[in-house]
């Protein structure tokens, strides 16, 4: 390898072409998978042994980006992303697609039309057994990348554990400290973070409303986000919240008999950098109450940076990025969220201290330690046709999601490879437990 590393980052946003993209180091509004794929990009042109290209939509909208990164527009994924890597030699593309809407034969034909640039998967979701099977057997792919580790730890049933690596998503907290406010437990203002989709889980927390209104009659419901975070063709219901469907399953708990909105409960919509002074005012910030679809909360990075308490899910990433009953408190269900948030609200004094702890806590969220692991990771997947690594026995919350089972499936198949069917039952799981949420 001569000269500096050609390393391509593909940012996926064909179906939000509205969305601004810049070197703001906070979230401006665009998704959470978007927005760390450009950071870590911008963050890793600026170092020596490196040349980034970011790919993305030709009719995206840009802001003035640094220097150090090469801007290439591209029309349609399919057909030309692997032109532009044979034709700029690139030694590697980093790709964070949500993988949950391929097939293995769409995946195959793409990592196959890039010559000889090695292919390198960030999951941002939980991907399929079969996109796991393909990208375990493909030769191209040099290395998968998630970001947390109950997300690694969730794949050790597969062979695809061995070529994968966990690099928590970039974050900083530096840039938050500016909207910190002096923390007002007594405010009873509840604020709920994220996209108005079944997935994350607002319906838990609009089902627990009336309780909560009802015990502490001054409370407020604060919601920022939308159902038009990642894509723009949404059929919206008549609130022009979310998708019909799902706006109707979660409406019923937030309106009077009138059939208008509770004028406790405030709907945001979709912000940029402004949501941190809605959320710097909040007594509480409510996350993903479902959580499977956490893989890297960024909205508990934002509320610990601010010195907000979280509730959010008792499982997946916010348990790797909260300190349960020190900077969360983390459940399962409507009714434990109702009665765990009217404790708190009735607690002013455990409030102020899960505040304190969280700042300090969000003190540990540095680019620095993302930076040298992706640095380290794309010098050794540039000298090497795979990344294989033995996985370590040693593990946290051994029985979440059947972590201790899935080791033991995978020891299995290593000492009797004919022993397949753990192997098709941990699938079988795995989509039940996607049906039911």
């Amino acid at each position: 390898m001569s000269g500096r590393l050609k390393i391509g980052f593909l940012l996926d946003t064909f179906k939000r072409l509205d969305y601004v993209i810049s070197d703001s180091s906070i979230n401006n509004g665009i998704g959470g998978t978007q927005h760390v794929t450009l950071r870590t990009a911008i963050t890793l042109s600026q170092h020596q042994m490196f040349q980034v290209y970011l790919l993305l939509p030709e009719r995206q909208r840009v802001e003035e980006l640094p220097s150090t990164i090469k801007l290439v527009r591209i029309a349609d994924i399919a057909n030309e992303v692997g032109k532009f890597c044979q034709k700029a030699n690139l030694e590697i593309l980093v790709d964070s697609t949500q993988y949950r809407n391929l097939s293995p034969n769409v995946l195959d034909d793409f990592i196959n039309s890039l010559g000889s640039t090695r292919y390198i998967a960030r999951f941002t979701t939980n991907p399929r057994p079969s996109i796991l099977t393909a990208l375990s057997s493909s030769n191209r792919c040099v290395a998968c990348v998630t970001g947390g580790q109950q997300q690694w730890d969730a794949l050790r049933w597969h062979d695809i554990i061995t070529k994968t690596v966990n690099i928590d998503s970039f974050f900083d907290h530096a840039p938050y400290r500016k909207f910190v406010r002096p923390y007002r437990p007594k405010s009873n203002i509840i604020t709920y973070v994220g996209a108005l989709y079944p997935v994350k889980g607002f319906d838990v927390l609009a089902r627990a409303w009336p309780e909560i209104a009802s015990k502490v009659p001054n409370a407020k419901l604060n919601v920022i986000g939308s159902a038009t975070l990642y894509r723009e063709d949404v059929e919206l219901g008549g609130y022009g919240l979310a998708e019909s469907r799902y706006e109707r399953t979660f409406m019923r708990w937030l309106v009077l008999r009138n059939g208008e909105i509770d004028p406790r409960v405030k709907f945001f919509g979709r912000m940029g950098v402004e949501r941190l002074n809605i959320m710097s005012q909040s007594s509480i910030v409510v996350a993903n109450p479902r959580g499977i679809s956490e893989t890297s909360c960024a909205v508990a990075k934002e509320a610990a940076s601010l010195g907000i308490p979280l509730v959010a899910y008792r499982g997946y990433a916010f348990l790797d990025f909260s300190v349960p009953q020190s900077t969360s408190i983390l459940v399962r269900g409507s009714r434990q969220l109702a009665r765990k948030i009217i404790w708190l609200l009735n607690s002013p004094g455990t409030l102020e201290s899960m505040s304190a702890n969280s700042l300090q806590y969000s003190a540990t969220f540095t680019p620095e330690y993302t930076n040298e692991r992706w640095a380290a990771l794309l010098l050794k997947a540039s000298r090497t046709s795979t990344l294989y690594q033995k996985p370590p026995l040693s593990m946290s919350y051994c029985f979440h999601r059947g972590k201790v089972f899935r080791e033991f499936s995978r020891r299995m198949k290593l000492q009797w490879p004919a022993v397949m069917l753990s192997k098709v039952l941990y699938s079988a799981r795995e989509r039940f437990r996607a049906l039911v949420g």
